[in-house]
C-alpha cells in the first residue's frame, strides 16, 4: 500500500513512519531524502547482459521518501504505485563521456510499500488517488507529549534506546514481523468478496471514479490484517485466505 503523510513542519510526519520502520528488518527499508528522476533508476540496478536491461528489485521493500520526490520521478512511478504490473518497463536517456546520449532499458520489480512525508499540501490528483493520506495530530497535548519524550531521549539516549528495545510488546511485534517474512506468503485471497462489495456499496451510495482506487486501498488493508494473523487463517502452500473478520476490521480502519 501507499501512504502519504502531509502536515506542517515539526508535526511528526517523518517521525511516525521512521519509528514504525524500525520494527522491520533493516535490509527491507530504503530511506531517501531526495531522488532525481534519473538517479533513482541508476541506484542498485542489476545489469542483465542477455537482454541489456537494468533491474531494480523493490519487491517486499519499504520505500520512504522523507520529502516529496521530483515530480518527474512521481510520474515515472505511477504504474508502480497503481500496482498495474508486477514489473514496469522504462526507457531513460543516459549520457556518458565515451558514447554521448544513449537509451537505457530499466525494469522496476514491485510491489514495495511506498511512504511520502511532505509539508507540501499540494499533490496532483493522479497521486492523491494512489495514496492513503494521513496527517499527524497537532494538538497541544500531543506536542506536550512529544516534548516530554524528546527530553527523555536526549538526556540519556543510550538508556532510552535500551529501554525501548527491551519492551516485551515491541520485541514480540518485531519477532512476529520476522516470522511473517520467513513464512514467504506469495499471495493473499479473500474468501468472501461478496461481503467486501456489500459493505462498500452500503457506505457509497453515489459512486465516483476515485472509488475504484479506494476499494483497492481497502483490499490492501484486508490483506495486511490477514497477513498479520496468518497463523489463525486458512492457508494452502504459499496462499493465505483473508476471512470475514479481516474484511470488517479493514472497513473499520478505513472509516477512521
Amino acid at each position: 500500500m501507499n501512504q502519504s503523510f502531509q502536515a506542517p513542519s515539526s508535526s511528526g510526519k517523518s517521525y511516525i513512519p521512521l519509528e514504525i520502520a524500525e520494527l522491520f528488518p533493516p535490509e527491507d527499508v530504503i530511506h531517501l531524502s531526495y531522488a532525481s528522476p534519473t538517479a533513482f533508476f541508476h541506484d542498485k540496478a542489476a545489469y542483465n547482459e542477455s537482454n541489456k536491461t537494468y533491474t531494480i528489485d523493490l519487491e517486499r521493500k519499504i520505500l520512504i521518501f522523507l520529502d516529496m520526490p521530483h515530480y518527474t520521478l512521481l510520474q515515472h512511478l505511477r504504474p508502480l504505485l497503481s500496482h498495474d504490473q508486477k514489473v514496469i518497463k522504462l526507457k531513460i536517456t543516459d549520457r556518458s563521456q565515451k558514447t554521448g546520449l544513449h537509451t537505457k532499458n530499466i525494469h522496476i520489480k514491485g510491489y514495495p510499500s511506498v511512504i511520502f512525508c511532505s509539508a507540501n499540501q499540494k499533490m496532483d490528483e493522479q497521486e492523491l488517488t494512489r495514496f492513503i493520506l494521513l496527517s499527524p495530530e497537532t494538538t497541544s497535548e500531543k506536542i506536550r507529549q512529544s516534548i516530554y519524550e524528546r527530553v527523555k531521549k536526549e538526556a540519556d539516549k543510550k538508556n532510552y534506546i535500551s529501554l525501548l528495545e527491551s519492551n516485551p510488546d515491541r520485541r514480540m511485534l518485531k519477532g512476529r514481523i520476522a516470522a511473517i517474512k520467513s513464512a514467504k506468503i506469495e499471495s493473499i485471497d479473500i474468501k468472501n468478496p461478496g461481503l467486501v462489495q456489500k459493505i462498500f456499496f452500503e457506505s457509497h451510495k453515489i459512486l465516483k471514479p476515485r472509488h475504484s482506487r479506494d476499494i483497492g486501498k481497502i483490499i490492501s488493508i484486508i490483506k495486511a490484517l490477514a497477513l498479520l494473523n496468518l497463523w489463525n487463517r486458512e492457508k494452502t502452500e504459499s496462499t493465505l485466505y483473508a476471512n470475514e473478520d479481516d474484511i470488517r476490521n479493514a472497513f473499520s480502519v478505513w472509516a477512521t
